[in-house]
């Protein structure tokens, strides 16, 4: 929508008014619940009043959440056609797409997808740690769930883990995804600790739109380098040559994350015939569970275990080379 005038009438039936318009989902979701105070909401009321032929939906998987159905119900069109990349659900609700929008005109499975060379293959290991005993005192004694997330993430066995895993990647092409805030300068160290020219920078929502496109052009442009990002960077980044992802904090269970995630590490690139994602979980806490659930959601998924037990000290894991031989 950044190329339509700013005032402009959709219903008008001349030939120079657009015979297309774009516009974002949370542009609309943002519009429904809190009206816009700047020159954007003429945009928004004049797509509201028109009338289309047909209204394209991309990342159909969320349009059943309320505010993502209200905002699309918001546009007046005579027919619908919905595209997502993931069509799972961990509240099962699916089959409400189905009843809104229609029945399924085309489905490209996994499998043919990388056959046809559309994404690149991506081997998902899921990394079982041991909780350190005074880590898990701690976990327990805990009655708030944000704590509980932020020790799980901060466990020194899982952090071992990942630091000598990245060690091992010191000349690919990184991103490390922790969703806690709090913990973003403990994992800074550890990719600072691999090489100062490794670390590229950190996104999260406290940093400006400008600092983000300067790191990801940063990274892009580097042979090598790591990122680490929290929620936000799970979509709408695009790093064709990204080798590897780690995911140290899944707590929430949040199957979109999850494959928005594994959809970084698919982009199709000349250097790369597989990537790697590795998912760090502790033992006998809640994360496991959600690292489990989320997998056996996906179809599209497979993944590799391998799991660390200790005495409850942070110890550095095997070599992982025997994984990929």
């Amino acid at each position: 929508g950044a190329n339509v005038p700013r005032s402009f009438d959709l219903t008008d039936a001349s030939a120079n008014r657009p015979r297309a318009v774009i516009v974002t989902w949370k542009a609309l979701a943002t519009h429904i619940k809190t009206p816009i105070q700047d020159a954007a909401v003429s945009m928004l009321c004049a797509i509201e009043c028109a009338t289309y032929g047909l209204e394209i939906l991309d990342e159909t998987h969320i349009f059943p959440a309320r505010t993502h159905l209200e905002a699309a119900m918001s546009v007046n069109c005579a027919a619908v056609i919905g595209m997502t990349a993931s069509l799972a659900r961990a509240d099962g609700k699916c089959d409400n797409i189905t009843s809104l929008i229609g029945p399924k005109a085309y489905e490209l499975t996994y499998d043919d997808a990388i056959k046809s060379g559309l994404i690149t293959p991506v081997r998902n290991i899921l990394v079982n740690i041991q909780m350190a005993l005074d880590m898990m005192e701690l976990y327990n004694a805990s009655q708030d769930a944000d704590t509980k997330r932020l020790i799980a993430l901060l466990n020194p066995i899982k952090l071992g883990a990942f630091n000598t895993l990245l060690a091992q990647d010191s000349r690919s092409k990184v991103v490390v995804y922790c969703d806690k805030i709090a913990a973003l300068p403990v994992v800074e160290r550890l990719v600072k600790s691999v090489g100062e020219q490794f670390y590229k920078g950190t996104v999260h929502g406290g940093v400006a739109a400008k600092a983000r496109v300067t790191i990801l052009e940063n990274m892009r442009s580097s042979k090598f380098g790591c990122i680490i990002m929290s929620r936000c960077g799970s979509s709408s980044v695009d790093i064709p040559d990204l080798d590897v992802v780690f995911e140290l904090d899944v707590s929430d269970g949040a199957l979109q994350k999850l494959t928005q995630r594994i959809g970084r590490a698919q982009r199709l690139h000349q250097s790369k015939s597989c990537a790697r994602f590795y998912t760090f979980a502790s033992l006998g806490i809640i994360e496991m569970k959600d690292a489990r659930a989320t997998r056996s959601s996906l179809d599209i998924v497979t993944y590799d275990q391998f799991t660390l037990f200790t005495n409850g000290a942070a110890v550095n894991p095997p070599n992982a080379s025997w994984m990929f031989g």
